[in-house]
Formats: C-alpha cells, sequence, structure tokens
C-alpha cells in the first residue's frame, strides 16, 4: 500500500517524490547504496530476527516469530511502528507474504531477495549447512 511506501521513505528520511514508483526506486537507491548505515541504526533485536531469517534461506514461517512484538498501526506515516518486526517492515528490511511451503500456504517473513545478500555480508552471515554445525 501507499501508506506504507510512504512510512518506508519517512523511516529511511527520503523525501518522497509525486508517483509511487518514483518512490519506490528512490527506496531500492537508497537501500543499494546506505544498507550498512540503515542496518547500523537498527536496534539489536530486530537484526537478531533479520540474522534468523537470512540463516533459513531469507525466510520463515510467521508463527516461528511469535516471541516478537509485531502491534503496529496501518497507517506508518502518522505511527511509526515501534515493535520489533515492525520497525524492519517500516525500514523495508522485512516484509510479510502468504506463500507456498511444502505444498500449503503460510503467513511468511521474507527478505526481499535483492537486498539479502547484502545484508548476510553485512551481517557476516554465512549460510553454509557444515558452518552452521561447528
Amino acid at each position: 500500500p501507499v501508506e506504507w511506501v510512504n512510512g518506508i521513505c519517512k523511516s529511511l528520511s527520503i523525501k518522497p517524490m509525486a508517483r509511487k514508483e518514483e518512490r519506490i526506486r528512490q527506496i531500492k537507491n537508497k537501500m543499494d547504496s546506505s544498507l550498512k548505515e540503515i542496518l547500523d541504526k537498527i536496534p539489536k533485536e530486530p537484526i537478531e530476527i533479520l540474522k534468523n531469517v537470512l540463516e533459513n534461506g531469507g525466510y520463515l514461517k510467521y508463527n516461528l516469530l511469535k516471541n516478537y512484538n509485531d502491534e503496529m498501526s496501518f497507517w506508518w506515516t502518522s505511527k511509526t511502528p515501534k515493535s520489533t518486526i515492525g520497525i524492519l517492515r517500516s525500514h523495508g528490511l522485512i516484509t510479510i507474504v502468504i506463500m507456498p511451503l511444502n505444498g500449503k500456504m503460510y503467513k511468511t517473513a521474507l527478505i526481499p531477495l535483492d537486498i539479502r545478500e547484502n545484508i548476510k555480508k553485512i551481517l557476516e552471515i554465512n549460510n553454509d549447512f557444515q558452518e552452521r554445525l561447528n
């Protein structure tokens, strides 16, 4: 929704352009140029969620995040999300989707593919299974 695109612009200190498509392009440019700075401003607990999602391939069933606060309003520009999951969503670092997993549809937390690898590098996440066993 436009409200969420505008909320992400607000969280990333982007002065929004007139058209939604232009705002989305601005967000992508900001992610490409300033992802480390964006992550540096995120509190520890939301970063733990990002690491958890990345260690599971970039997506995770939403119910596995039930211990984290996800309270947030629809109106991100007037009421900036302050919850753990809301902070990630309002910075464009995670999105919630319904997607098929093992033949069933699940509500899922997903890190956008176009920023996933860069977040891994910045947070020094190694997805190699053998590394996790050691």
